[in-house]
């Protein structure tokens, strides 16, 4: 008889009762559904246990009464007789529960391991991940499943056993045993590639999370698989992973290869042994390594376990030139119509006669990335079945030998593969800008020209392509061959990634179909993480999939390939469809597409990408290809500005529009990449050579490197390189004290002004208060700092500012500015290029005017492309074509007509970066080594660096490159002594460095990084987010690199949020927190993230990265001091600046990081604001009503060592902080004046040396006691506007503070036409992220508002603006006792007063600050209701409060005198 209570609790939570699944709602409290959770772990428990348990934090009441609460709704939904309670224990009846926990652990005893993992669909409770009652069942069960995986690993097939220990690793990570057995499957199968790549996987998680190497017998397998390098030519097919090799056979894993043999190799077997017959070793026989060998029947070649395609080499590089056959030169070759052209494959380094790359003159390039197309033909069924392996080795060879002449004569690299079949790779080794239309034109060719079924797969993709064909490697292999493996017989499938790069018009294609293999999905997600999973496609290409049904065969034309296979060649006969889909039969052909919307042709597209691993496929047949009658041209130069005349006139205007109102003006030239926007700029600045003018530009390195372009402007107009270690103060001071002479700056202004100009670019200047300033001040600094310097030099004539690629700025520059425009007076524009997509994220700029470049006219671009000066050498058609392909964009048009002119390749690239790739290709190897060495720096780059790798032909090069319009040298160098150059275009140079390989951009980056730290020496810090960027790309070189990534990173991090570059900050510690290494810099990372929050006053994140900091070091010996820093930051944020969380933190948290702190701290300043915390805490507690653990005695105790040790160490600041927890311990006391003076000496204090945001707070907690304690708002008013008018250069969270408190004193003082300003500016500032915080201040604004709004007797507005503000009951304050007061304003009185005994009943008690005026509203409200005998007995409480809310008093009496009444 089934349970009538079932419980899920593996993988997620589900409960079903007598056969209903229980709905999420109908538990109405998560403490329900967090008792039976525990009841289902535990079994019987006591209720004080289950206090402990599920509410460690609580005090003993407030967690009984949850408890209460949470058993009566969890026995609503099970039944009371299922949860059972007696004698305080806690139990579920165990004669009617089902646990699928128990069905595991019994199915476990059993040893039936099949039941056991079904059981096992995910973690315990894994939304329960935190709680600690979970942790030690949850690991218990882990291992074991994951003893449970490993033992089913042992005896199961190799697919099977491969996908549990990927399971058995997903769930324990530093599993030796695993990954060991992992590798050895994966290299018996001969996936060489798969098998490093998890153990490099071992490799990275043992140093991150131990800091050790693996166990010594996997660093010998591991350096047996770097050995076994194959020396001979034979290669396997097989259908696998992403990111797969072409490669041969490993010696010792799979059938390997006797080097230097004279035999075919065919006709070999194992290394070491004795060569076979050919009948005994039959090609199509070979297994794995340990197996026999199969028959032709049972195992072809194509069936084969190896990942990517192991073909045999036909380049002179490995073992010599191939024969060559007559068909390798036939007349096809010459230039007939609908034939290939002529190529340079005489000269490829792959053929014969052709030279090595390496052997070029130049630099050699051994290994980059590259943009290719693979066409992967399939012999499988062409030959006849002749049991006589001479025969059938000789028929395969000649059919081999005829697709490696067609191959070949389009242009292609190509492998022959064992068994029968090529795969050839056209783009390698120079890239085709054409190399999918060569594909597509060699399988149309092959379809041709072939009797046979034969099946041909082609995609585009990226490659890595080292000299050697066979050590390619990339996803496109394994596409290639499962569009191959899909295909019926006689036709060709190629990818959409491939039909929107081939020419349009040349080609024409069947309908989308979709492949894909449900099988694998299913298994991919039982393993749990798909990203990690590195061969998701290996199942898919181990089993050839079958071929896809055509949706829709358009009629008319040439259709290739008409002739259709009858059955597979392993179908017996009689065997249905169905018995073969139902047996998941490898070859079975006709199985129908999976049902979807098939994207249709002229629909839009995913950009071009690498198949997603486990995605469907997206593909189309081949139907027919036109005539191909391409020539060669060959152009270069940049191509002149025409068709901009409209545009250029209003730049122009806006500028003398500008000088004439002398108003300053934001002007941002926007357009896609390419359009010509700098080159508008270039022209607009010419015209108007009577402006003074100054450039900065945003780097792209990192998301924009903070303020980059106004130290570039400050620098130009100062004249001071980049890199001037001597003169740069100096020349700053002089040459702005000119410039500001007669701006009547007094000398304290003037020398603020240029320490902030200074600390903009990095200039350091002796006694720069700002090197040590909050964040916020240096932001408020600079913000006024920079419309200074633009109006000074505006006096002096119209300034343009030119900022070039606005789209790659942080949001501090773009605020930035937005304030420079706003701020400034007098002709200033600032005229800033951006890319369109840049404008909609940045509605805020301040009225921008914007022109936008278009793409050019037809008219305007032919009349572009007829200026070029070579432009003569290219004939109507190919004008035509890339008139075409340029779409108007003139760089694209220029580069196209250059790189014509320069390489004779054939037809158009199919993207810009195929385009740009093919013309960087063709350069001589020297020039091209150069552009890639110089992209790793970036747009920008310098020469000195560069002399290392390419010695003394360097000059050469780069004037060979400034001529072909490639590069372009800079007028004036940033670094002092240093030619500087920049790519002529960002796009160049991001297609070259995407070409340089990971390792080779890594050790390009430490190279930079290296430089720049020498050239810049001690003044580092103007360069440092650079030298960061740089050494954090090149982190996994080694581990000094890896530190010194470290460093850098935080150092950065620091310097940007000392400008208040917060999201540029979190972006670099982020950064470093993923190359920290050992857990004092894991620890150092998180605390600088914290560090990043907290000023951004986002505390939730601040506290939850400083608590991950301390439990770092908990487990790091001799930290102590760095974790009572740590506790403190902590304890401050949780006890002082409680406003900042979305949800005030629990007081007990500041109390337990206290205790921490000052049972490991040594420092005295630290030990003694750690006191004054102790004893501020108190009032965290009396704000929540809770009755505070900590007595008064200790309160006291803690605030008079904190005084006494900050009269020791003699801070004035550390003593305000000591005073602020004396007035604390004075409210519990009881003795609230005193506390009001001690908050007044607190202010006192802190304006001698604290900070202006500790100046703003000051007063606005003196305004809070002095006008609620003593009942003097005036003075109360005084302090707030003091507070006010120091935060309105501060944070929005501030500047809030200070608007409501004025706002508040107003209201008290019957001021209500005074406070409209200050209502607007609180809510236009209360916007986005910080609307959400719980602050009081923030929340009370809008209500005092609204309360104003309601006595004018505006209600509908009042709603409105109260309406802006959420309730709060479950942490109330003084705004829900406004919310009372705007309710009684309405005469809604049974409202009011529910507010009111809400809010008293929490016994709320002072602080300082926040002093609760709910007993004043429950007066208010009990006198407007009349009801004097609940009033007679609410007087005495209340007249107890009036010794701390002044306002009481009088009300009081009126109260007192209505009850008498």
């Amino acid at each position: 008889m089934p349970a009538g209570l079932r419980v899920w609790t593996l993988g997620d939570f589900r409960v079903e009762v007598a056969g209903r699944l229980v709905p999420d709602g109908e538990w109405r409290r998560s403490g329900a559904t967090a008792l039976v959770k525990l009841l289902v772990l535990r079994r019987r428990l006591h209720r004080e246990e289950a206090v402990d348990l599920l509410w460690p934090e609580a005090d003993a009441d407030v967690g009984v009464r949850r408890l209460n609460k949470a058993l009566h709704f969890a026995r609503r939904v099970l039944g009371a007789d299922r949860l059972r309670q007696r004698d305080g224990m806690l139990a579920l009846a165990p004669a009617d529960l089902w646990t699928d926990v128990d069905s595991f652990e019994d199915a476990a005893r059993r040893g039936d391991v099949e039941a056991a993992l079904a059981l096992y669909v995910g973690d315990l409770l894994p939304e329960n991940r935190f709680d600690d009652w979970t942790e030690p069942r949850r690991t218990q069960l882990r291992d074991s499943v994951v003893s449970l995986l490993f033992e089913r690993s042992a005896r199961s097939e190799p697919h099977r056993a491969e996908v549990d220990l990927v399971r058995l690793i997903a769930f324990d990570p530093l599993h030796e045993e695993a990954y060991g057995r992992l590798i050895r499957l994966e290299a018996e199968r001969g996936h060489r590639h798969l098998a490093l790549r998890w153990y490099d996987r071992l490799a990275a998680r043992l140093r991150a999370d131990l800091g050790v190497e693996p166990r010594h017998d996997l660093q010998r397998l591991h350096r047996s698989l770097i050995e076994s390098r194959p020396a001979d030519a034979t290669f396997t097919r097989a259908e696998s992973a992403p990111g797969t090799t072409i490669r041969p056979r490993e010696p010792g894993i799979g059938n390997p290869i006797e080097p230097g043999s004279a035999r075919r190799p065919h006709e070999h077997g194992n290394a070491g042994h004795p060569p076979e017959t050919d009948t005994a070793r039959h090609p199509h026989e070979h297994g794995n390594a340990g197996h026999p060998p199969e028959t032709d029947s049972a195992r072809s070649p194509h069936e084969h376990g190896n990942a990517g395609h192991l073909p045999a080499l036909t380049h002179s590089g490995a073992g010599g030139p191939p024969p060559e056959t007559d068909s390798a030169r036939s007349p096809h070759e010459h230039g007939n119509a609908g034939d290939p052209p002529e190529t340079d494959t005489a000269r490829r380094p792959h053929e014969p006669g052709g030279v090595s790359r390496s052997t070029q003159k130049g630099a050699r390039i051994s290994e980059e990335r590259k943009l290719v197309t693979v066409l992967d033909a399939d012999l499988r069924g062409v030959r006849r079945r002749d049991a006589d392996p001479e025969n059938a080795r000789r028929e395969t060879a000649e059919w081999t030998a005829l697709l490696r002449e067609i191959v070949v004569r389009w242009g292609g690299a190509v492998q022959p593969v064992v068994g029968g079949g090529v795969i050839g790779v056209f783009g390698y080794p120079t890239a085709r800008e054409d190399h999918a239309d060569r594909a597509l034109r060699a399988g149309a060719e092959i379809l041709r020209r072939f009797d046979g079924p034969i099946r041909l797969g082609v995609d585009s993709g990226q490659i890595i392509a080292p000299d050697e064909l066979w050590l390619i490697g990339g996803a496109v292999l394994d596409t290639a061959a499962r569009l191959r493996a899909a295909a019926a017989p006689r036709t060709l499938l190629a990818a959409e990634r491939t039909r929107r790069a081939a020419d349009q018009t040349q080609f024409r294609f069947g309908e989308a179909q979709e492949l894909s293999d449900p099988q694998e999905v299913i298994e991919r997600r039982q393993v749990g993480e798909l990203q990690e999973l590195t061969d998701t496609q290996e199942v898919i290409e181990r089993q050839e999939v079958g071929e896809p049904r055509e949706v829709s065969e358009p009629q008319g034309g040439r259709v290739v390939g008409e002739r259709h296979h009858p059955r597979p060649p392993d179908r017996r006969p009689g065997q249905d469809a169905g018995e073969l889909l139902k047996a998941g039969h490898p070859q079975m052909a006709g199985v129908p597409p999976k049902a979807g919307k098939l994207p249709q042709a002229g629909e839009p597209q995913k950009p071009d990408g690498p198949q997603e691993a486990g995605a469907p496929l997206i593909a189309r047949r081949l139907l027919s290809v036109a005539p191909d009658g391409s020539t060669d041209a060959r152009r270069q130069h940049e191509a002149p500005m025409i068709g901009r005349a409209g545009e250029l006139t209003a730049v122009l205007g806006l500028i003398d529009e500008a000088v004439t109102t002398r108003q300053p003006r934001l002007i941002t030239v926007t357009g896609v990449a390419g359009i010509g926007k700098t080159r508008l700029v270039r022209e607009a600045v010419a015209c108007r050579p009577g402006l003074r003018v100054l450039h900065g530009r945003c780097l792209a390195a990192g998301s924009g490197i903070t303020y980059w372009a106004l130290g570039e402007i400050l620098r130009e107009a100062c004249g001071i390189p980049l890199g001037d270690t001597a003169g740069a103060p100096q020349r700053l001071r002089s040459r702005l004290t000119q410039v500001f002479a007669g701006q009547r700056l007094s000398p304290d202004e003037l020398e603020a002004t240029v320490f902030a100009l200074a600390t903009t670019a990095a200039i350091r200047l002796p006694d720069n208060p700002l090197d040590q300033a909050d964040p916020r001040d240096v932001a408020d600094e600079l913000g006024r700092a920079w419309p200074r310097l633009a109006t000074a030099f505006a006096d002096r004539g119209p300034l343009l500012l030119v900022v070039e690629d606005l789209h790659w700025a942080g949001a501090p520059l773009v605020g930035m500015l937005s304030r420079l425009v706003t701020r400034s007076a007098g002709p200033v524009v600032l005229l800033t290029t951006a890319r369109p997509e840049f404008l909609e994220s940045r509605p805020d700029l301040p009225d921008v005017s914007m022109v936008s470049l278009r793409s050019l006219p037809s008219d305007d671009s032919r009349a572009l492309l007829d200026a070029l000066p070579q432009a003569v050498r290219l004939d109507p058609r190919r004008r035509t074509e890339i008139l075409t392909r340029a779409e108007g964009n003139p760089y694209f048009l220029g580069q196209l007509a250059a790189h014509l002119a320069e390489n004779a390749g054939g037809g158009l690239p199919d993207t810009l970066h195929a385009l740009l790739a093919a013309r960087v290709d063709a350069l001589p190897a020297g020039e091209k080594r150069l552009l890639q060495a110089a992209a790793v720096m970036g747009r920008v780059f310098w020469t000195t660096p560069l002399r290392v790798r390419l010695g003394p032909d360097l000059p050469g090069l780069l004037s060979a490159l400034e001529s072909r319009g490639l590069v372009r040298a800079r007028p004036s160098a940033l670094v002092t002594g240093q030619d500087e150059y920049a790519f002529q275009h960002a796009l160049l140079r991001d297609v070259a460095y995407a070409s340089l390989p990971v390792a080779e951009r890594a050790a390009g980056h430490a190279e930079v990084a290296a430089w720049l730290e020498e050239v810049s020496r001690e003044r580092i810090g103007e360069v440092i987010e650079l030298v960061a960027v740089h050494y954090a790309a090149a982190a996994d070189v080694d581990e000094w690199t890896r530190g010194k990534a470290f460093r850098s990173l935080i150092t950065a991090g620091v310097s940007a949020r000392r400008r208040y570059a917060v999201p540029r900050a979190l972006d670099l510690h982020r950064t470093a927190l993923r190359h920290a290494s050992n857990p004092a810099e894991r620890a150092t990372a998180l605390e600088a993230l914290g560090d990043d929050h907290e000023t951004a006053y986002d505390g939730d994140k601040a506290v939850r990265a400083w608590r991950d900091a301390i439990t770092a070091l908990r487990d790091a010996p001799g930290h102590g001091d760095r974790r009572a820093a740590l506790c403190l930051k902590t304890a401050q944020m949780v006890v002082a600046r409680w406003g900042g969380f979305r949800e005030p933190a629990d007081p007990a948290l500041g109390d337990r990081v206290i205790d921490e702190g000052l049972a490991v701290v040594i420092d005295p300043p630290t030990k003694a604001q750690l006191l004054a915390l102790r004893a501020l805490c108190g009032g965290r507690w009396a704000w929540t009503g809770r009755i505070d653990p900590v007595r008064v005695e200790g309160r006291r105790r803690a605030a008079a060592d904190a005084e006494t040790l900050a009269g020791q160490v003699g801070s004035p600041t550390l003593r305000a902080m000591a005073l602020l927890g004396r007035a604390a311990v004075h409210f519990q006391e009881g003795r609230y004046d005193d506390a009001v003076t001690a908050v007044l000496d607190e202010v006192k204090l802190v304006e001698q040396e604290g900070s202006q945001r500790d100046r703003a707070l000051g007063h606005l907690i003196a305004s809070l006691v002095v006008g609620d304690v003593r009942g003097d708002y005036r003075t109360a008013l005084d302090h707030a506007h003091q507070s006010y008018g120091l935060a309105r250069e501060l944070s929005p969270h501030d500047r809030l503070h200070g608007t409501a408190l004025v706002m508040i004193c107003l209201e008290q003082l019957g001021r209500d036409a005074e406070i409209d300003p200050y209502v607007d500016e609180h809510l236009r500032l209360r916007q986005g992220p910080v609307a959400a915080m719980s602050c009081p201040y923030i929340r009370s604004g809008p209500l005092v508002a609204a309360l104003v709004l309601a006595r004018r007797g505006d209600r509908p507005e009042a709603v409105k603006v109260a309406a802006t503000v959420e309730p709060d009951l479950v942490h109330p304050g003084n705004a829900e006792v406004l919310r009372a007061r705007l309710a009684l304003q309405r005469g809604d009185i049974p409202t009011a007063r529910s507010l009111a005994e809400r809010l008293v009943a929490l016994d709320r008690r002072p602080g300082p600050e926040e002093i609760p005026h709910e007993a004043l509203i429950m007066l208010q409200v009990l006198e407007a209701a009349g009801d004097h005998d609940a009033l007679r007995r609410f007087l005495p409480r209340a007249r107890r409060a009036s010794g701390y809310l002044a306002l009481l008093e009088p009300a009081c009496d009126r109260a007192e005198a209505a009850a008498r009444a």
